[in-house]
């Protein structure tokens, strides 16, 4: 294990031990504090990397990471955080979903559930309203 605060000593087999290990993980491994920490002192390095005057390219050669990558972890704000695991993405009907499921209950078609609320702003598909009525659906009928 390496400690983040140790990086000058940290040597390119070590890199590409931390890179390979990161690169390997299944979902349930990524949600390990284990992988977290291998991934912020794999991020570290690029970053002190780069503070002592390498380029981008060099550094993506020297870690075996595409340059996107390194330009990626450069940028990056401290939150190493996969996208997948981090806070759910709000969707384009998460404002109309109580309405969606009156109507629906009022005998409203999705056709015109999706021509009523795209007059109110809605701007998703009517296939999504379509998925999350038949989602409603089959919950109600489980309820029952």
């Amino acid at each position: 294990k390496i400690e983040i605060g140790k990086l000058e000593n940290i040597n390119s087999g070590e890199i590409l031990h931390l890179k390979e290990k990161y690169d390997k993980i299944t979902n349930a491994e990524a949600k390990s504090s284990d992988i977290s920490k291998s991934k912020e002192c794999l991020i570290n390095k690029v970053k002190e990397l780069s503070s002592k005057g390498k380029s981008m390219r060099k550094i993506a050669k020297e870690m075996s990471l595409d340059r996107k990558t390194v330009k990626r972890y450069l940028e990056s704000d401290g939150n190493w955080n996969h996208a997948s695991r981090g806070v759910k993405k709000k969707s384009k009907l998460d404002n109309y979903k109580d309405l969606i499921k009156k109507m629906y209950i009022d005998g409203m078609s999705c056709k015109e559930i999706y021509l009523k609320i795209k007059t109110q702003g809605y701007t998703g598909s009517e296939s999504l309203i379509r998925k999350f009525i038949a989602d409603f659906r089959s919950e109600t009928i489980e309820g029952n």
